[in-house]
């Protein structure tokens, strides 16, 4: 119950900050196009796909069930194609530029307007040691799904910090979703295939800091290798 109500918090916290971010930015052209694309993505991968992911979860557990694969190979399948996914929004924003009043790429909220350079240089490649890590987790503990995407969320909310400063704890609400929706599919399938012996109930450091750890030597090779 708990976790369900840091998660409205959350989503509370996360809608309060932008739309103050937009009545802030609302006389700059590139603070509105910036916070325009972040609506998309609230749109389009918090509350389109996620609540495609809560409504439909029965049908689309049972495909992931389907995948010729043991629960920890799926898991890991199914969140890397979801973070691909997501991918999608946030590159197609930083792509519509033109909509918001700005140049196309002059105003992202990627790396690049690239596709396949921000999911193979920046982000994608280097969270698929976090959901291994992950596939580990749920192998080990019974995880309720809700609990899976606020913690994985935290996880997220670290990696934007470690990576663009402690303003981005500002918008943790927002990055708790962004992340942890990542996750939360395939974690209930994972956790309706299996019996689990020992349940996690809520927060333990090792569940967000393992798998930061774990991105950090794909992430050294991937610095190494766009510098």
């Amino acid at each position: 119950m708990i976790t369900k109500w840091i998660l409205r918090l959350c989503a509370i916290e996360g809608l309060l900050f932008i739309s103050l971010l937009s009545i802030a930015f609302r006389n700059d052209h590139t603070g509105r196009a910036i916070i325009g694309m972040t609506w998309g993505i609230i749109l389009f991968w918090v509350v389109l796909a996620g609540g495609l992911m809560y409504r439909y979860q029965a049908a689309l557990t049972a495909a992931i069930h389907r995948i010729p694969a043991s629960p920890r190979v799926q898991f890991v399948l199914v969140a890397t194609v979801l973070a691909l996914l997501e991918e999608v929004v946030t590159t197609a924003m930083s792509n519509l530029g033109p909509l918001f009043g700005v140049d196309r790429g002059e105003v992202m909220v990627t790396a690049s307007t690239n596709y396949f350079e921000v999911v193979f240089g920046h982000s994608v490649i280097i969270f698929v040691p976090m959901f291994i890590v992950w596939s580990w987790l749920m192998s080990r503990y019974d995880i309720r799904p809700s609990l899976a995407l606020l913690l994985f969320g935290i996880t997220g909310t670290l990696a934007e910090t470690v990576s663009f400063g402690p303003q981005m704890l500002l918008g943790m609400g927002f990055w708790v979703f962004v992340y942890g929706l990542m996750i939360y599919l395939p974690a209930i399938a994972f956790r309706r295939e299996t019996v689990q012996q020992r349940r996690l109930r809520f927060f333990t450091p090792v569940t967000v800091i393992l798998p930061l750890l774990a991105s950090v030597p794909v992430a050294l090779v991937v610095l190494i290798l766009r510098s």
